[in-house]
């Protein structure tokens, strides 16, 4: 039997994952795509990321994290709330389901960050942290990213460049431990 090596295991991920695009057919931003693939590699499931823009979207890199099994459960709850059943035990029911797997992919992370920072220096602005959105999904941001938004564009671009180094090193380190 051959065995594949670990080089070749990232290198077939990374092909996998250049292949992805979204739902208009734009491919992962090349600047995001070494995250995306340790991530995935670690057995978290990403679903939407930008290595971030001065011109358009955030000046920040992030990435969504969530459950294989959160999105089934989202479009069952969205139908429920769509035929007014908002207060049913069954849609209250499904809403917990899927808050609590989406805590759970959330918990994940929260391992491989802090270990990651009990090796890499810490830099409050640039430090990774999970941001949540109002459904509870949650997105891997640089903690200052939302202050972009008050910079200069001068600072603003210095930043970006900051937090995008943050991911790449975030990135290197997630390879190195799956694939050393």
């Amino acid at each position: 039997m051959q065995t594949v090596s670990k080089s070749q295991v990232w290198e077939d991920l990374q092909k996998r994952f250049r292949r992805v695009v979204d739902r208009i057919g734009t491919p992962l931003d090349k600047g995001i795509l070494n995250i995306v693939v340790a991530l995935n590699a670690a057995g978290m499931n990403t679903t939407a990321s930008c290595e971030g823009h001065m011109d358009h979207g955030a000046a920040y890199p992030w990435i969504d994290i969530s459950h294989v099994g959160a999105d089934g459960l989202a479009q069952t709850i969205c139908q429920l709330l769509y035929e007014g059943k908002r207060e049913d035990e069954e849609t209250k029911q499904l809403q917990h389901q899927h808050r609590m797997l989406l805590l759970q992919a959330e918990q994940e992370l929260i391992g491989p960050l802090n270990a990651f920072y009990q090796r890499h220096p810490f830099d409050y602005d640039r430090h990774l942290s999970i941001w949540r959105f109002s459904n509870g999904t949650p997105r891997l941001q640089s903690h200052g990213a939302e202050y972009q938004q008050f910079r200069d564009p001068t600072e603003r671009l210095a930043k970006l460049q900051e937090y995008q180094q943050e991911m790449h090193a975030f990135a290197e380190y997630l390879k190195g431990e799956l694939f050393r």
